[in-house]
């Protein structure tokens, strides 16, 4: 009468929407304004990455970007006015991918 499924069938992931993504992220960063690192992305970046672009080197190095030295990579960050999210590179090596462009 009832089917049994597999560990193989099963998934404990669902995907959010957007929204709630969003509101989340803002209550984060609302409630604990400290408890991540602050990236600034320059302000010709930020329509391209409301639009889904990522982020790359020469919107955080430019002026008007923001870089603190001591980002390592995969560090949870809060991108100013924009997001929440981790770091691909370390800032070192965000810093060198902007001078070779």
């Amino acid at each position: 009468m009832f089917k049994k499924f597999s560990s193989d069938e099963v998934s404990a992931q669902n995907q959010v929407k957007a929204s709630v993504q969003r509101r989340i992220q803002q209550s984060i960063a609302v409630r604990d304004p400290n408890i991540m690192k602050k990236l600034q992305v320059d302000r010709g970046a930020i329509k391209f990455v409301l639009a889904g672009a990522n982020i790359v080197c020469p919107g955080l190095t430019s002026p008007g970007g923001a870089l603190d030295e001591e980002v390592e990579a995969e560090t949870p960050v809060a991108i100013i006015a924009l997001a929440i999210g981790f770091t691909k590179m370390s800032a070192k090596d965000i810093k060198k991918q902007s001078t070779k462009e």
